[in-house]
């Protein structure tokens, strides 16, 4: 397959993709009421005119991915990012890069090998650090359980941590076979029982909807990319754009446990490191007919009693609110904390971090605080 065509087939997949992770996280895209406070680079708002336009944008890609089409698309998500911090998930990371490097092949035909391996290194390095970042005991000892108690057939390997870990292990191993051409091309069908056997967990469970196409479409990807091609570009590695995808995708995920790097940019979904943030509110504070004013009922109804203080999980309400988790960066959330702050009549308001850190993080850190206005 010529390729021209292969990345054609690759940026109508992808915009297919992202069209259908957005209208399953639209509130979030600007469509609709939204309670979850904005918290951006810019003060740029976000509403039905730009999700309208992101719309239609990815209704070119598909059709007619040029690189008018494909540029608009990179134009549009450097926007929502910009505006809200909280859009930049590890998938809308993934379509921002695939998106930017087809606009290149587009308007430079003779790189069009080139964007090829730029985006077959993104896709190894993902199931790479996706894989190496699940080998935890968190993972092993909580969300393999869950993930096998959802059917009866599987609740028995609930009990068995060393498959939380062979599972880890087996995806960081097929992302580094994707890193040689010769075995990538065996390795990419394995793909299909991977996200499919994922895509059947979270349906039945009813989690995590709008990754759904993310894992219909991703096998699809690997096919693509890791199919057998006739003339391989050489000393890849000496080319600056080379360089510049495996520091961004190979390299810097190692610092998602030091907090350097951000854990949606590492593809560290259910690693051990993260940072969650809860607010804290009085009886009167969390009784006051105001608040239910500022936060979906659904979400008031998740904080739980400690202390005299109610408190509530902000990964818990951005996740009820429109499908997506919270961007886990303390300088982001001590920010988005300040804005929920600037919104609400209170001079303070509590915060309650809660941190693993470092590479095998077996306990999990507590900080309280007081943010005042």
């Amino acid at each position: 397959m010529p390729n021209s065509k292969r990345l054609s087939l690759i940026a109508r997949l992808c915009g297919l993709m992202f069209f259908a992770q957005l209208l399953l996280s639209a509130s979030a895209w600007g469509l609709g009421q939204r309670f979850f406070p904005m918290q951006g680079l810019l003060p740029l708002p976000l509403g039905a005119p730009y999700f309208y336009a992101l719309v239609v944008v990815l209704i070119a890609v598909v059709f007619r991915p040029n690189r008018y089409s494909l540029s608009a698309a990179v134009l549009c998500l450097t926007y929502g990012f910009l505006a809200d911090l909280q859009l930049l998930q590890a998938w809308s990371y993934q379509y921002f890069f695939f998106f930017l490097a087809l606009a290149w092949a587009q308007w430079q035909s003779q790189r069009q090998a080139l964007v090829l391996k730029l985006l077959s290194v993104f896709m190894a390095c993902c199931y790479l650090w996706a894989g190496l970042n699940k080998i935890n005991p968190l993972f092993a000892s909580e969300v393999f359980p869950w993930l096998m108690g959802i059917f009866s057939w599987t609740e028995s390997w609930a009990n068995w941590p060393l498959g939380g870990y062979l599972i880890a292990i087996f995806e960081a191993l097929l992302g580094l076979s994707f890193f040689f051409p010769k075995l990538a091309r065996y390795s990419r069908w394995l793909l299909i029982p991977f996200h499919l056997g994922i895509l059947l967990f979270l349906f039945f469970d009813d989690w995590n909807r709008v990754v759904y196409p993310w894992n219909l479409g991703m096998p699809l990807l690997g096919l693509l990319l890791f199919s057998p091609q006739k003339h391989q570009q050489r000393a890849l590695y000496k080319q600056p754009a080379f360089m510049l995808s495996f520091l961004l995708f190979g390299l810097l995920p190692s610092q998602r446990s030091t907090g350097f790097w951000p854990y949606p940019l590492s593809f560290s979904m259910y690693s051990a490191c993260s940072t969650e943030l809860y607010l804290g509110f009085s009886e009167e504070q969390f009784n006051a007919p105001s608040l239910k004013q500022q936060i979906p009922l659904k979400v008031l109804k998740t904080a739980y009693r400690s202390k005299r203080l109610y408190w509530l999980s902000v990964d818990d309400w951005s996740i009820m609110e429109y499908d997506l988790p919270s961007f886990s960066n303390k300088p982001y959330l001590r920010a988005w904390a300040k804005t929920y702050l600037s919104q609400t009549p209170y001079s303070a308001i509590q915060l309650r971090w809660v941190e693993r850190k470092g590479p095998w993080p077996q306990k999990a850190e507590e900080e309280l605080e007081i943010l005042r206005k």
